[in-house]
């Protein structure tokens, strides 16, 4: 390996997409905390591409063989950069990042299944895989040697999300939104079918509870469902009483109950691989099948330690701990690049 004096800075490619998924945000968090420790190019694909490219598996490909900035030392990539053909050996070194793996996670699981046994048939190419909880770790050792995995969990602006659900009126915001007075308030997430929002409708039906959704939405079970810029997303998670996440897929790790512990609101969730873990360590409450939904949340919205407990735990993932776990990740593959 080629030493780099430490006057000069590596270069970075980081692969991720323009899209509003959970692995996207944390893909641009990360390009975000390394601008000013490499010269870095952040290649996202693009919304504005040819008409005939319908299906964003087109368009990945499409970026991929038509001009692609490979001119780096360094790539960080994620598992569709894979799939879609990214030229590993035009990099000196390179770093894969993996959320999940869950071939169930939409309809087409045959297809994902295909495509999952391709990507985890790749791993050994990459240098450092980094993925976003321990479950993850465990799952990816059985495919590359363990030093080569490392955890790095998602990670927020703790300070700015905390200024920004300061001084606000929740009864104004309640109005504005056309949220009920005088109801417990349940945030149940995106209104994905995956997402077990259903499940969460048919729980507690019936119930005195007003349930409300944002984001993401496949189906309409008739509760309320807003969509929100990121500050007022986040009010509505500081106004929630509690946030219900009943996933039905193998997370990787859940930002919805991450930021809804930084805004000071408990969390309900299925004990489902990264979510699991996150619910495990942050001291959350673990739905498990049978039990009465609706007991479960007196249960929780009664017990402010449970909160505590939960910010305690999340407030250290913050960006600087982003960027000196990323920096460790880099140095111990560039072992010459400067502090």
């Amino acid at each position: 390996m080629r030493a780099i004096p430490h006057k000069d800075r590596i270069s970075c490619i980081i692969r991720t997409s323009a899209s509003a998924r959970g692995g996207d945000y944390y893909e641009r968090n990360v390009a975000d905390v390394l601008k000013d420790y490499c010269h870095l190019t952040t290649w996202e694909l693009q919304d504005k591409l040819p008409g005939f490219l319908k299906f964003s598996r087109l368009g990945y490909f499409y970026e991929t063989w038509t001009g692609s900035p490979y001119r780096a030392d360094l790539l960080i990539t994620n598992k569709a950069g894979v799939f879609y053909g990214i030229k590993l050996d035009k990099f000196e070194r390179n770093i894969l990042i993996v959320h999940h793996v869950d071939a169930n996670q939409n309809s087409h699981s045959i297809i994902n299944r295909g495509i999952e046994r391709y990507i985890l048939s790749k791993l050994l190419k990459f240098d450092k895989i980094v993925t976003v909880a321990q479950y993850w770790k465990s799952f990816l050792q059985q495919y590359v040697p363990a030093e080569k995995v490392v955890v790095i969990y998602n990670s927020f602006p703790v300070h700015k999300i905390q200024s920004r659900i300061t001084g606000f009126d929740p009864e104004e915001f309640k109005t504005k939104y056309s949220i009920p007075l005088g109801r417990r308030i349940v945030y149940a997430g995106n209104s994905l079918k995956s997402k077990g929002i259903l499940k969460t409708k048919e729980f507690l039906e019936n119930s005195p509870y007003h349930i409300i959704t944002s984001g993401a939405k496949d189906v309409d079970c008739g509760t309320q469902h807003l969509t929100l810029s990121y500050q007022e997303y986040l009010k509505l998670l500081s106004i929630a009483d509690v946030s219900v996440l009943l996933s039905e897929f193998k997370e990787g790790w859940n930002r919805i109950a991450h930021e809804s512990l930084l805004c000071g609101t408990p969390v309900i969730g299925a004990a489902i691989a990264g979510m699991g873990e996150l619910l495990t360590e942050s001291k959350q409450i673990i739905y498990r099948n049978g039990e009465d939904l609706k007991s479960v949340i007196e249960e929780v919205v009664d017990n402010p330690e449970i909160v505590q407990r939960g910010q305690d735990f999340v407030k250290q993932f913050d960006l600087g701990y982003l960027k000196r776990e990323w920096i460790k990740v880099i140095k111990d593959l560039f072992p010459d690049q400067p502090d």
